[in-house]
């Protein structure tokens, strides 16, 4: 995606509260025609998502973006830069990345989450945490 698409994106969903009614529609829009999640979640769901949530900017790489996975009180949306899942052994004292989300994926849902990691479990019961893998990660934060 061009970098000016990104910056009027950005720019916007900083203040989304805000907005008009005609332009949350255009930045509506922008969101479902550049990332699949915001496309197959229906309008109104969108809009009620749109009001409860904030931008979230992560400027360094490894900064901790939550650090228990299953107690998060939020569900975040990528919209660019890449999060890892990390998985922490404290018998074996070493640390797996479990999966990475890239712009358009959502994570922070336990339901989501149970589906891929119930089978990865066997790996840590420890600590399970998040944190970006990139500098600039910037992602929609959505209370539960």
């Amino acid at each position: 995606m061009p970098s000016d698409i990104w910056e009027r994106i950005l720019l916007k969903l900083g203040d989304i509260k805000n907005l008009l009614p005609s332009r949350l529609k255009k930045l509506d829009n922008r969101l479902v025609e550049h990332f699949r999640f915001f496309s197959i979640i229906d309008e109104n769901v969108r809009f009620v998502i749109y009001k409860s949530c904030e931008l979230v900017h992560f400027a360094e790489a490894n900064t901790l973006v939550e650090d228990d996975v299953d107690e998060t009180k939020y569900v975040y949306i990528v919209l660019k830069g890449k999060v890892d899942y990390m998985m922490y052994k404290a018998e074996t004292k070493s640390t797996v990345v479990a999966a990475t989300y890239r712009a358009g994926e959502v994570f922070g849902d336990a339901s989501i989450q149970r589906q891929f990691f119930d089978v990865m479990k066997f790996l840590s019961k420890d600590k399970n945490y998040l944190q970006t893998s990139c500098d600039n990660v910037y992602a929609i934060r959505v209370p539960k």
